[in-house]
């Protein structure tokens, strides 16, 4: 039985090792597909910079916004802030996208400072969907508006003037922060 035991040990640590062995060849060309040394039109052209990535990131934008635009005008800013600091968080540690994380920072940093600086503390804080919400007051809400308008503007410009290895990707950021730019002022 020991004997047998050791035969079904070597073989399976061989199978492992041997699939390890193959999986490394389809790991190392999925890399290139997204990003990694490979040069499709639209991937990036090995700049690091993906489509998968570019989409994730419009698609956590887009749904976020529409998420806030179900509060009521007081919430809405911290709602933004807790959309553009996930925005962020998923460009975290991929450097070709330095330039579009640095944007998404300073806008996020931007509806920190209008929701620290403008709470209404006499205002119930809103729950929804394991989030909670701290309101503005009333009376902060256009110059909120405008200081976030500012930094959206800010934003696309700095997206919209990245390099040129980089533009494809960065427009398409830039696109959707301009379309919150537009919700924000319906």
């Amino acid at each position: 039985m020991n004997r047998s035991f050791s035969l079904l040990s070597f073989c399976l640590q061989a199978v492992l090792t041997l699939s390890l062995a193959l999986s490394f060849p389809t790991f190392a060309s999925s890399q290139d597909h997204d990003g990694g040394s490979g040069g499709e039109e639209g991937d990036g052209g090995g700049s690091g910079l993906s489509n998968a990535t570019t989409l994730a990131l419009i698609r956590t934008l887009k749904r976020g916004m529409g998420k806030c635009g179900t509060l009521d005008r007081v919430y809405l800013f911290d709602c933004y802030r807790k959309v553009y600091q996930r925005a962020a968080n998923q460009l975290n540690g991929r450097p070709a996208y330095a330039g579009a994380l640095a944007a998404l920072i300073e806008v996020e940093e931007t509806l920190d400072q209008i929701v620290k600086s403008n709470a209404d503390p006499l205002a119930a804080k809103e729950r929804k969907a394991f989030e909670v919400f701290t309101p503005l007051k009333a009376s902060a809400i256009p110059k909120a508006t405008a200081d976030f308008e500012r930094a959206l503007a800010k934003a696309e410009t700095t997206l919209l003037r990245s390099p040129q290895h980089s533009q494809l990707h960065y427009a398409r950021i830039a696109e959707v922060v301009h379309s919150n730019k537009v919700l924000l002022r319906s």
